[in-house]
């Protein structure tokens, strides 16, 4: 069943004073490979659902078909948003720094080309990637700290720094991959090829030895996996948002639906759930 749009948590994100769903739509790898009436069915689905955070990001075109070659995401992203009817003041949209072409290009050029494609003004949050190699904190927090006094950004976040510099920070946390890219749902279980077998990463790797773990436990409680996964994510002590990404409305609500799994587990079995992550 569709949760009411005025029945989704918000929540504070970090000290700042943006108040974002709990659920947040991304639009990583996904918009430009489905057709314009499936994506703008997914945006009218997630305003449905009342969510009000949405993420985005320039990225180089994966698919050879995009008109230019970093950032067509971003445009696609913006065309949609505007024939979804998003209301730009009731919407946290939120975009990132990569850094790719510093010192060259520094954070106002890359957040202005980053803007023009999206066809918006500013943006509500905008995370910084790790700083590139001979670049220092400082420098970085002072190009980030420019933006917001420009009004291109009104707050801004990290996205992918190490765990140990966020250990003492107030922070908002914003869960993305919790899937480990469709990982923890099981469907790779028997080897099938797929973007998470081509993932290295320490993340995909502990993903693989928990998903068989995953999957049993979710027909133990007559559950999906993919919901144990946002479970996981939705328990965290500083979560502000859990990030996803969908093809379909249907899978879309599904992702939403998650929140009254969540919602229906008891101490046991969120303490398991704990156990399961960390062994």
């Amino acid at each position: 069943m569709l949760r009411p749009m005025a029945l989704l948590p918000h929540r504070r994100l970090g000290s700042s004073e943006l108040q974002v769903s709990l659920f947040s739509l991304g639009s990583w790898r996904t918009f430009e490979r489905i057709s314009r009436e499936q994506g703008l069915d997914v945006m009218q689905a997630a305003r449905d659902a009342g969510i009000t955070f949405l993420d985005d990001a320039r990225y180089n075109d994966e698919t050879g078909a995009a008109p230019i070659a970093t950032g067509w995401s971003e445009v696609v992203f913006g065309e949609l948003f505007r024939a979804a009817g998003w209301v730009r003041d009731e919407v946290t949209v939120a975009n990132k720094l990569w850094w790719e072409f510093w010192p060259d290009q520094e954070a106002t050029a890359e957040l202005d080309g980053s803007l023009g494609r999206m066809g918006l003004d500013h943006v509500d949050l905008i995370y910084s990637m790790p700083p590139p190699e001979g670049m220092d904190v400082a420098d970085l927090v002072a190009q980030v700290a420019a933006l917001i006094a420009s009004g291109r950004a009104r707050s801004w976040g990290i996205g992918n720094w190490q765990p140990d510099v966020l250990a003492d920070a107030d922070i908002g946390l914003v869960a993305s991959y919790v899937f480990a890219g469709g990982t923890l749902t099981g469907k790779y279980l028997q080897g099938q090829p797929g973007r998470a077998a081509a993932d290295h990463s320490a993340t995909a790797a502990s993903a693989r030895q928990r998903a068989e773990a995953v999957v049993q436990l979710a027909h133990e409680w007559d559950v999906s996996p993919a919901s144990l996964a946002f479970s996981f994510a939705l328990g965290h002590p500083r979560l502000a948002s859990v990030l996803f990404g969908a093809t379909g409305p249907e899978q879309l609500r599904q992702n939403v639906a998650s929140l009254d799994v969540f919602a229906s587990l008891d101490e046991q079995q969120r303490r398991q759930l704990d156990q399961l992550a960390a062994s």
